[in-house]
């Protein structure tokens, strides 16, 4: 979501700071009992746990200051997976996109074949291919894995094939939206924290201690 699109969604923002530990809660309205879209950002022990309607995500993993880890324009989805140590949902589902498996197929024989365009194969090769998956592939990717690697094998011949199903597995799959609102969200608060600490009279320094 956009910093724009954040800040018309969450009308309050309640911070509050006991020792060391610094929780932010973000509501969409003034009826706090309202969860919908409701997040919670604890920041403790260079850690932080973030919970909420949209699922929970711990990070901490080789962080040296989680109050601005996540600061910046960009957000690092990819990197920054590797930065946390738990989740209610996988980061990376384990199903794979089928049009996607595909696509990289494709790109997979073209290589082979050494040519730049699909549309330069053989008409004999490409019906090979859209015969496959005229009628789609398992999507859970250990299946995906099997199945496209005995295709290969038995259509083309294809031998060392562990590392390029692999990386067509990979590539087809995608990353969890909500692990990607999480970081967006966290990103957003981790930009406006100094700030809204000091509207609050809350020692922003002092989490760096």
């Amino acid at each position: 979501m956009t910093r724009e699109e954040l800040v018309e969604r969450y009308k309050i923002i309640d911070i509050e700071k006991q020792g060391n530990i610094l929780t932010v809660k973000l509501y969409r309205n003034e009826n706090r009992d309202d969860k919908t879209y409701f997040v919670r950002l604890v920041f403790v022990d260079n850690k932080l746990f973030y919970s909420g309607d949209m699922g929970t995500y711990v990070f901490g993993r080789d962080i040296c200051h989680i109050c601005t880890f996540f600061k910046g324009d960009y957000t690092h989805t990819d990197y920054w997976s590797g930065k946390c140590e738990a989740s209610s949902y996988p980061i990376y589902p384990s199903e794979v996109d089928e049009e996607k498996v595909e696509e990289l197929v494709k790109e997979y024989v073209c290589d082979l074949y050494r040519v730049e365009n699909y549309e330069e194969l053989d008409e004999e090769i490409k019906d090979v291919i859209k015969d496959k998956f005229r009628f789609g592939i398992e999507t859970n990717e250990y299946r995906a894995y099997d199945e496209i690697y005995e295709f290969l094998k038995e259509e083309f011949g294809s031998s060392d094939l562990n590392e390029v199903v692999c990386d067509i597995i990979e590539g087809a799959k995608s990353i969890s939206p909500n692990y990607v609102y999480a970081c967006e969200l966290i990103q957003w608060v981790e930009n406006n924290l100094e700030d809204w600490c000091k509207e609050r009279n809350i020692n922003y320094e002092e989490l760096f201690n």
